[in-house]
């Protein structure tokens, strides 16, 4: 497999260097009624044209996500073939790359996020819902660890939100309105405004409302945004830009369906009932809307002063989040009723310098302080009486960073850079239905001190190709990760290895991309449904399990272990015009991954001899080695093909066709659940095989637009079908205990009208 890369990578580079051969002066002769347009990419914290930048990287115009009715990053980033989007109870989960979170489902966060999501530069050390974009200039997606970059150390990369700048120069506002079914009403406008010759202003809002996709109605959406930007800049020096922002959200919040192996298979686990309509919920009963609100403030000040320029972004959000449900609960079987509610804030600084174009090399450094607490209370009654969990969860994070790119030759560039990171992560849990051997309230401290670095080097061949390569690191924190015995889990740690190529042949007709990568996960914290046993009232006291006494599973509902890995792959994109009218675009993703070190003890005899009852002692443990990563397909095929139809009254009429196709992969570790009958003498144990559940069988999807555009160019309508094919993608699998789960899908088949108007 490895030397399959490895030659597919080869003859890209031997394409490159022969096509590099071929002037380039010669190829806009040849021809340029029709180009490629340059995209300016802020991804190195400077203007650049995309091309130039060393980073395997993707750009979604803000128009392009008007037109495609993209609302919600899991929409944009579905289109990217190195990326994956797991839709679980409380947040989205980016896995780019295979480097995911597959920590078990938590009302609140206590890790960092595995690609983190910054908007405005704005760095969030928590998982977003990823829903209300709106007057977005571009989406900028970064692949691997950018540690020495950014304020934030996530391994996977990052996703850059741009949002729409206030403008000193004209007023101008745009105006979105869309419908579709499931009843869905959308809308968006933006207002820009200049006050003065220093002053200007732009205001924007969004509402998102739609029925429920799930049969019980869940999945529904209705959320509403606003956010004014400020923009104050008294010479070309000097700017600053204040952000408000407030939103509102009053839907019932992602919803799991009834648990099913693949759309060709029986109902897990009956294998009686045969599977009609995935969207069918796993629970009839719906509780009440969540009562979500939120707002955000966030400035930057950017002073040039010649050699560099600084720049200053302070941040602080805040939201709270009530909600109350009740149905049956997937681990007693109880009819249940539940009382949530989350309180939550963030709050931030970054300041940087950053080399003005100016100087004779780039360079940034950067400090950034940010600190969350996150605070969640939940109640749950029942036949057997209430369950109570508290949890308070602290983040502080303090780091220095920054990054060297300089010019060797004319063509020879280096690239070096360093971070050094202080994470303190402090937790408290309450709760009512714990071991007994471990004291409540818990609380659990871990001071993370790490390095990060990139050396790297670039190398043009022309003006129009470019390649790079790069070695970096990044760490990431373990949350409340740790062992039977109470000892932390040290950090994940990720180096990963680089070899890539930027390219633009015929007179800009033809982008060629390619990106080959070796990844080294260390740590990287696993969750199964590995049970330990013991006894939570002993009768008689002497330790045998009999009539009258009862157990339970501890130290948690779920067994961990930490394990290394090993990933490479490749990546290749393509956009060529074919025509004056005609666009394709193709991406590839090949990956292979395997564990190296992941083992799971289902008993500990050793350490916790109290916790085992009869019958456990023997039980095999599991060994994931050689086994592959969590979501990470070996292959994935992503492609987009236009036509531009010129009509007589001087508008055009674009169709336009995105395919997408991912093999096979797992969502979860989770590959069987053990139960033991401890009515037998002695006792004895039987497993359940998780394993097609938990699988995300090969499946394809299909996406259909058309858009016409007004001969001004002031108006645009566009019908889209989404989900051509109505299949379900399974997006997240949280093993919930007694052979129960729950289990999160996408969206089925859409289709609606997007009507767009500039002034």
């Amino acid at each position: 497999m490895f030397n399959r890369f490895v030659g597919i990578f080869t003859a890209v580079l031997g394409f490159v260097f022969i096509m590099s051969d071929i002037p380039s002066v010669k190829a806009q002769e040849a021809s340029s009624e029709f180009t490629l347009e340059e995209i300016t990419v802020t991804a190195q914290k400077r203007e650049e044209n995309q091309q130039k930048v060393a980073i395997a990287m993707d750009v979604i115009s803000g128009d392009q996500m008007k037109e495609m009715g993209q609302t919600s990053i899991s929409q944009i980033l579905s289109n990217l073939s190195n990326t994956n989007i797991n839709k679980t109870g409380s947040a989205l989960r980016i896995a780019i790359r295979g480097v995911s979170d597959d920590l078990a489902e938590n009302s609140v966060q206590v890790t960092t996020p595995t690609a983190a999501l910054n908007t405005d530069g704005v760095m969030t050390n928590r998982n977003q819902t990823g829903t209300g974009l709106y007057d977005v200039e571009r989406v900028e997606v970064l692949v691997g660890p950018q540690s020495t970059l950014y304020a934030s150390a996530s391994p996977g990369g990052i996703v850059n939100v741009v949002t729409a700048s206030p403008k000193l120069d004209k007023f101008e506002g745009s105006a979105t309105v869309e419908i579709g079914n499931y009843d869905l009403k959308h809308f968006e406008g933006a207002v820009n405004a200049p006050i003065s010759s220093t002053v200007a202003l732009r205001a924007a809002v969004s509402t998102n409302s739609r029925g429920g996709y799930i049969s019980n109605g869940g999945e529904d959406q209705d959320q509403r945004s606003a956010r004014l930007k400020a923009l104050f800049k008294p010479n070309e020096k000097l700017s600053f830009t204040l952000t408000g922002e407030l939103s509102k959200q009053t839907d019932h919040g992602f919803g799991s369906v009834k648990v099913f192996n693949n759309q060709g298979d029986e109902y897990y686990p009956d294998g009686v009932t045969k599977l009609k309509d995935p969207w069918t919920s796993a629970d009839d009963t719906l509780g009440q809307s969540m009562n979500k609100k939120g707002y955000k403030v966030y400035g930057n000040m950017s002073l040039d002063l010649g050699a560099f320029v600084l720049t200053v972004t302070p941040s602080y959000n805040k939201s709270t989040s009530p909600s109350d449900s009740a149905g049956v609960d997937g681990r007693s079987g109880l009819y249940t009723v539940t009382v949530n509610n989350r309180d939550s804030w963030e709050k931030s600084v970054e300041m940087r310098l950053t080399s003005s174009d100016s100087f004779f090399f780039k360079w940034i450094v950067g400090t950034v302080y940010y600190k969350a607490n996150d605070t969640s209370t939940s109640t749950s009654v029942n036949s057997n009486g209430s369950d109570y969990n508290n949890l308070l969860n602290e983040d502080t994070v303090k780091a220095v960073y920054g990054n060297i790119t300089y010019p060797i030759t004319e063509r020879l560039r280096g690239t070096a850079g360093m971070r050094y990171t202080k994470d303190f992560n402090h937790t408290i849990q309450d709760q009512s239905n714990g071991p007994p051997d471990l004291e409540f309230p818990m609380t659990v401290d871990q001071p993370y001190n790490n390095s990060n670095y990139k050396i790297g080097a670039e190398y043009d061949l022309n003006e129009s190709s470019m390649l790079y390569a790069d070695v970096s690191s990044a760490y990431r924190t373990q949350g409340m990760g740790f062992d039977a015995n109470g000892n932390v889990f040290p950090p994940e740690k990720l180096t990963a290895f680089n070899v890539g190529a930027k390219n633009r042949f015929f007179g800009n007709k033809l982008q060629l991309n390619a990106s080959a990568y070796l990844y080294n996960y260390k740590n990287k914290l696993g969750i199964n449904s590995a049970n330990y046993l013991y006894l939570r009232n002993d009768a008689n006291g002497d330790g045998v399990y009999q009539e009258g006494d009862t157990i339970d599973s501890g130290p948690d509902s779920n067994a961990k272990a930490v394990g290394d890995y090993r990933q490479y792959g490749l990546d290749i994109d393509t956009t060529t015009i074919l025509t004056a009218n005609d666009k394709l675009d193709l991406s590839i993703s090949l990956t292979h991954s395997e564990y190296t070190n992941l083992y799971f003890d289902y008993t500990d005899e050793t350490n916790h001899p109290e916790w085992i009852i009869p019958g456990a002692v023997g039980t095999p443990d599991l060994s994931y080695d050689g086994k592959p990563n969590t979501n990470s397909p070996k292959f994935t095929a992503t492609a987009s093909y236009s036509h531009n139809f010129n009509l007589w009254n001087g508008g055009m009429l674009t169709p336009r066709l995105d395919v997408r196709y991912k093999s096979s992969y797992i969502l979860t570790f989770s590959e069987e659940y053990m139960s033991y009958d401890l009515t037998t003498t002695p006792p004895t144990w039987t497993t359940m095989d998780l394993t097609k559940v938990r699988k995300q069988e090969a499946f394809y999807t299909a996406d259909l637009t058309t858009t016409y555009v007004h001969p001004s160019g002031l108006w645009t309508l566009t019908g889209y079908v989404k989900n051509l094919t109505n299949y379900a993608v399974k997006t997240s699998w949280t093993f919930m205990g007694q052979g129960n789960g729950s289990l999160m899908i996408d969206s089925p088949r859409t289709y609606g009208g997007i009507l767009s108007v500039k002034f």
